[in-house]
């Protein structure tokens, strides 16, 4: 809960003033001659702005509706009003100063999106044609394991073949060695009888 201990706060005009609040909450002022930096208030440092054009006399700053800054303006002479003229002057170089720096981060922070965008538009074009590659392999390798199983079919008979080719050769060695044995003997034996008469 806001504690509504009503401050008393001498100011000129062009003034700014910072108050705290502990829970969010309404504000307005009594005149139109202050100024919030928000209407409806989070829980923090908050700040009200006396106008240069407030008269001396007293006005004040209202939580939900309640008084909270009891505050009197003091009539403004001409070094208050140089002297308030000079801090704007300053804030504003200040700020001007932030400004600049925040928009050299900014630029910087352009190029480097720029440039990993550009970096992301070539990894992409790289992982398609890497993506482009892998199929094409895959399919090179699914034609390669075909070819293999059809060869290895092919090996399957000749190795058949032979087999069966190498067992006829062997028949036809035994029969060769028979024929040859019958007409060595057939021979040795017609001599032997020729040479009995």
């Amino acid at each position: 809960m806001i504690e509504m201990l009503i401050l008393a706060i001498l100011a000129i005009p062009g003034d700014i003033i910072s108050f705290n609040l502990n829970e969010s909450a309404y504000l307005s002022v009594s005149s139109n001659c202050l100024f919030l930096d928000s209407t409806f208030a989070d829980p923090g440092e908050h700040y009200l702005y006396v106008g240069l054009n407030c008269s001396a006399g007293k006005y004040f700053l209202l939580v939900n509706g309640t008084e909270f800054l009891d505050l009197e303006v003091k009539e403004v002479n001409e070094s208050q009003i140089i002297g308030s003229a000079t801090n704007y002057q300053m804030k504003f170089i200040k700020l001007k100063g932030q400004l600049k720096r925040y928009e050299e981060t900014l630029s910087e922070l352009n190029k480097r999106v720029d440039e990993l965008e550009k970096e992301k538009s070539m990894l992409e074009v790289q992982n398609k044609l890497l993506n482009d590659n892998i199929e094409r392999l895959q399919l090179d390798l699914a034609k390669m394991k075909v070819e293999l199983t059809s060869k290895t079919s092919e090996i399957q008979d000749l190795r058949s073949q032979i087999e069966s080719v190498s067992g006829e050769n062997q028949i036809y060695r035994a029969i060769a060695l028979f024929l040859i044995s019958l007409f060595a003997g057939s021979y040795v034996a017609i001599i032997y009888q020729a040479k009995k008469f």
